[in-house]
């Protein structure tokens, strides 16, 4: 993939987004409203970045975080807040969601992962 297939990649799921209020009664706690999820598209939007691969330790599981020797990763960042970044990762088909912290220059994966306003309204 390409930084502008991706960059497309991403306008179309900002473009097909929809959110809908889920039924009374299926979820444990209350909904956001629809103010509220469009809030976070607009929020995301003023984020985004011109897509680029990043370097990230794989850390999404415990065993990963855990493990003696680290795996490294690609992945294509399209986002960033502060110490967080959101990825494509083109392998799997999905994004998500990696952190950077003082002590390493290359940032972990956190083991969020899903579509990209999901992963965004996680930070």
């Amino acid at each position: 993939m390409t930084s502008e297939e991706v960059a497309a990649l991403v306008q179309k799921e900002l473009q097909e987004f929809r959110y809908e209020l889920p039924a009374p009664g299926t979820t444990i706690g209350i909904p956001w409203s629809v103010e509220k999820a469009y809030g976070y598209v607009e929020q995301l939007n003023s984020f985004l970045v011109k897509p680029y691969l990043q370097e990230f330790w794989l850390a999404d599981t415990y065993e990963q975080s855990s493990a003696s020797t680290k795996q490294l990763v690609r992945y294509w960042v399209v986002a960033s807040v502060r110490d967080h970044l959101e990825f494509f990762d083109a392998s799997e088909g999905n994004f998500g969601l990696g952190r950077s912290f003082a002590s390493s220059p290359t940032p972990f994966t956190i083991g969020v992962r899903g579509d990209l306003v999901g992963v965004f309204c996680a930070i």
